[in-house]
């Protein structure tokens, strides 16, 4: 089953100026200096281990923190979820120091000094080099936020530190070199939260079809189109999507990459966690072994179509039993690991330890 749910191109334009709409009458967002005043969420901790939001550990810092974009991509989920909600989640956790977002254009005739600039990945381009070089000339300590993006290597050693929202990256970050932070990327903050329960097994794909392999040959699989969220703090209401995403027991994460992918976070797994499913994944793909571990009951041993049906009978044949107990303690830790307050406060410390 195929069920529609990814804007077209019109609609893409369309959500863009709603986004725009939105800031514009915001009174938190500055439109001529292009800056967004975060404001704290009501939100609470969504995962099994309730994280108090009074108790993150701000100790030394002291510096402005400013997260920045690139002009024109505020409607993207990166720009959202690793701008805009990770400002209102800083300001949240008691912020000691003023937090903004602000589109990168208006940054730099803004020429800050001695500030923490988190650079997310739309700005993150080797037609931004000069402006980055002059934030660094300033005494500011830069942070590469950049996701699944890629990084041009003339530029990759222009920060300070990257923000890591993968293993893998962190990894791959850290034998270059770099210092890292991770940060593991959290689905939208407006997610429901389901609980972890038992369900008749029921396995579907969310997202885009070019993202997943194998779709159209695992015929009692559900595949169901990616949906876009509402602008932030837009009163427009969540997609009904979720509704249909509630009754299914597994969510199906076997990657198809493409060259335009960088390191890809384990985000099928921390949303299947947060709506109550557990995760049919493969050990091919790094990321997802590293996360979810070795003897993670329902890893594929490749992402071959023959291991991958095995897995998913595997699943079938084992719902409800040991094995499925197994797998939804993994998801607790992830909807734990994922948590908006926990990678916030995971953010904090390590801006500490720079």
């Amino acid at each position: 089953m195929t069920t529609p749910g990814r804007r077209s191109w019109i609609g893409q334009v369309r959500l863009r100026w709603e986004y725009q709409r939105d800031l514009a009458t915001n009174p938190a967002y500055d439109k001529n200096e292009g800056i967004y005043t975060p404001q704290p969420i009501p939100t609470p901790c969504g995962c099994d281990e309730p994280h108090r939001m009074d108790a993150t550990d701000w100790s030394g810092i002291t510096q402005p923190i400013t997260i920045t974009y690139r002009r024109g991509t505020e409607g993207m989920g990166n720009v959202l979820l690793r701008g805009f909600q990770l400002a209102d989640m800083l300001t949240s956790l008691g912020a000691p120091v003023p937090i903004k977002v602000q589109a990168l254009e208006n940054l730099h005739r803004a020429k800050p000094r001695g500030e923490i600039l988190i650079v997310l990945k739309t700005a993150i381009r080797m037609k931004s080099e000069p402006i980055l070089r002059a934030f660094a000339r300033r005494g500011n300590t830069l942070l590469f936020d950049v996701v699944d993006g890629l990084v041009p290597e003339k530029i990759e050693g222009l920060c300070d530190a990257y923000i890591c929202s993968s293993l893998t990256e962190d990894r791959f970050r850290r034998h270059r070199g770099h210092h890292t932070i991770v940060s593991y990327q959290s689905p939208d903050q407006r997610t429901p939260v389901f609980p972890l329960e038992h369900r008749e097994f029921a396995h579907v794909y969310y997202g885009l079809s070019e993202n997943a392999r194998h779709l159209d040959k695992l015929a009692d699989l559900d595949a169901v189109e990616f949906s876009e969220m509402p602008p932030h703090r837009s009163s427009e209401p969540l997609p009904s999507v979720f509704d249909t995403l509630r009754r299914y027991s597994h969510h199906y994460s076997v990657r198809a990459w493409n060259d335009r992918d960088g390191f890809k976070p384990m985000m099928k797994g921390f949303f299947a966690a947060r709506l109550g499913a557990v995760a049919i994944a493969s050990a091919e793909d790094e990321e997802s072994r590293l996360v979810l571990g070795d003897d993670y009951p329902y890893l594929a041993k490749s992402s071959s179509l023959e291991d991958v049906k095995a897995i998913i009978d595997y699943a079938r044949d084992t719902h409800l039993g040991e094995e499925w107990h197994r797998a939804v303690d993994t998801m607790r830790e992830l909807r734990h690991m994922s948590c908006p307050v926990k990678t916030a406060q995971d953010l904090v410390a390590g801006l500490r330890g720079l």
